[in-house]
């Protein structure tokens, strides 16, 4: 039951944080160009200092640690670079695609590598179908006409970058000592922290300062809202990733966080659901039913 809830709150965590990162993008009035490098600087920076207060504001990483953190970082910082490049080159819908697929994929076989973890057929054909989910929910919005090549390298960029963080997420805590893995998490989005701001402060060179200064009222309101949300949640993985098999848990947080945000755009922007969106959400409750086998 413990687990049960544990996970439920992740779920909405995370739902909610996606649901904020819209309104901070919506509502930012600087060049849309620089609001993703302004929102992963400020982001990773929340992330790692709330992330510090939880191990109780102690930093005594072990080389291990050192290792999953930088990793960590490497897998953060090539998914928002991935992310932001990709979208300006092609299709949202299918980069969400490699994306999620990434963290399902990527944490199940390092689950099966790393810590020798065994599923049932059941649960492999839940995996199955969940992937079939993130098609089903991004259809519509797919399209590859006039696509540069250099997006689907964006697109692989995001699949390993998201693989990675689940990845190192799901390990840590199972095969180094959990009082660490605040550490870890801190390592890992300092470290991103620090290199999308010199990223930012390369690419936009004089006008970074007014990009951070473009942040309205408004954004910084959704934008803590995002950041405070997602901190909390990728604490609480720490503990749920040992009390339920990870890459069940993955492939559960990032199809259950989909479905959630699609619902939740419906509520709240009124956004209609297409109809493969509705084959979509039935398919990932017989997708959840499997894995609970």
């Amino acid at each position: 039951m413990v687990t049960v809830i544990l996970i439920a709150c992740v779920l909405l965590l995370y739902t909610f944080q996606s649901v904020f990162c819209k309104l901070f993008t919506d509502h930012y009035k600087g060049d849309p160009a620089a609001a993703s490098q302004v929102f992963t600087v400020l982001f990773s920076l929340t992330v790692g200092l709330i992330s510090w207060g939880f191990q109780g504001f102690v930093f005594r990483p072990s080389p291990v640690t050192w290792l999953f953190g930088g990793v960590n970082a490497l897998g953060i910082l090539l998914y928002n670079v991935s992310l932001a490049k990709g979208s300006q080159k092609g299709s949202y819908s299918f980069l969400a695609v490699c994306m999620l697929s990434g963290g399902v994929i990527l944490p199940l076989l390092a689950s099966l590598l790393f810590l020798h973890t065994s599923l049932s057929v059941f649960a492999y054909i839940g995996i199955g179908l969940m992937l079939v989910v993130f098609l089903l929910m991004n259809s519509d919005g797919m399209s590859f006409k006039k696509v540069q090549p250099s997006y689907y390298l964006c697109c692989g960029g995001l699949f390993i970058g998201n693989g990675l963080h689940c990845s190192m997420v799901s390990l840590h805590p199972n095969m180094v000592d959990p009082a660490e893995y605040g550490s870890m998490l801190i390592i890992g989005y300092f470290g991103s922290m620090l290199i999308a701001l010199v990223w930012l402060l390369f690419t936009r060179r004089g006008k970074a300062v007014g990009d951070f200064a473009a942040i309205g009222k408004k954004s910084w309101l959704f934008g803590v809202g995002a950041w405070l949300f997602a901190a909390v949640a990728v604490n609480l993985v720490g503990k749920v990733v040992q009390l339920i098999n990870p890459a069940i848990y993955m492939t559960i947080d990032n199809g259950g966080v989909l479905v959630l945000s699609v619902l939740a755009s419906m509520v709240l922007f009124k956004e209609k659901l297409t109809r493969w969106q509705v084959v979509g959400v039935l398919t990932a409750v017989a997708s959840l039913v499997l894995l609970t086998f």
